[in-house]
This record gives structure tokens, sequence and C-alpha cells, in this order.
């Protein structure tokens, strides 16, 4: 890890939850009983807060902690490795050659039936973010429905 790096991570990032929070430096300091000179050394990223005081930021952000220290592109780029691992599981490869890296695409392959598509890195997270919030649709109905089931008289489920 390159401690250069998570420390612009964590001064950027001290600095959009603050500002997304709709603080003030001074009121941020007052939050975490500290100085708000304290808060501007950590956005300008002079020093970094300690462990403890990381972790009551991410309380007050409402964020878990990665996120204090990850930029958005880590955070991006953990998403499309879990989109990836799904595919897998699916049993499909993605393959990029040369020119598929220059226009950000890759080839999707099933042992069975070879290439089957061509997408984008934005058509694949597009694709997975769809089958993921159906899926959170088709569980809710699942438990609404058993639920249905083992606690209403069985005359009114037929209705």
């Amino acid at each position: 890890i390159n401690m250069g790096i998570l420390r612009d991570n964590i001064s950027k990032n001290i600095s959009k939850f603050r500002k997304n929070a709709g603080l003030s430096q001074k009121q941020l300091a007052d939050m975490l009983n500290i100085k708000a000179s304290r808060i501007s050394n950590w956005e300008q990223g002079a020093n970094t807060p300690d462990i403890e005081i990381l972790f009551e930021l991410c309380r007050v952000f409402d964020i878990p902690i990665d996120r204090i220290y990850n930029s958005d592109d880590d955070i991006e780029n953990l998403k499309f490795i879990n989109y990836i691992r799904y595919l897998e599981e699916a049993d499909f490869t993605l393959e990029q050659d040369e020119e598929d890296r220059e226009y950000n695409r890759y080839e999707i392959i099933h042992p069975q039936y070879g290439t089957v598509s061509i997408l984008t890195q934005g058509e694949i997270e597009y694709l997975l973010e769809r089958i993921l919030n159906d899926g959170d649709f088709y569980r809710e109905r699942y438990i609404k429905d058993r639920l249905q089931l083992e606690l209403l008289p069985q005359k009114q489920q037929n209705k």
C-alpha cells in the first residue's frame, strides 16, 4: 500500500464527506471535540487522523471505514470485480485483446457456446445492476408470499 496515496485519499474524502454532510470545518471539529485547525490539516494532507478519529469520522459521515481511505475509482473497480465474479460463477469467462482494452470492452465466452457477446464495462455493469435489482425484487416478493402462506388462514389465500 502506497502511504502517500492513502493519505491523499483520506484528505480528499474527509473534505468531500464533510461538504456532502453540509458541515463546516468548525462544526465537524466540535462534533469530534477537537480544534478546527486539525480538520484543516487533514484536508490539506499535512497529517492524518489517528484510527480512533477515523472511526468516529465514519460514524459521523455514516459510511463504512473503507470509504474513508479508498478513492471513488477503487470502489468502482471493486464493484466491477464483483460483477466479474458473478459472471464466472455462471460459467462465463471474460477476455480482452489489445483493441478490446482500448475500447474498454470484453468478450463474454461460455464453454459450450463460445463467444456469446462483446460488451463494454458499462454494459456489463448495467446488466448486472439490473439483474441484482430484479433479484432483490423477487426475493422480497418471495418473502411476502411465504409470510402470507404461513400466517394467513388458508381460505384468505385462495381469494
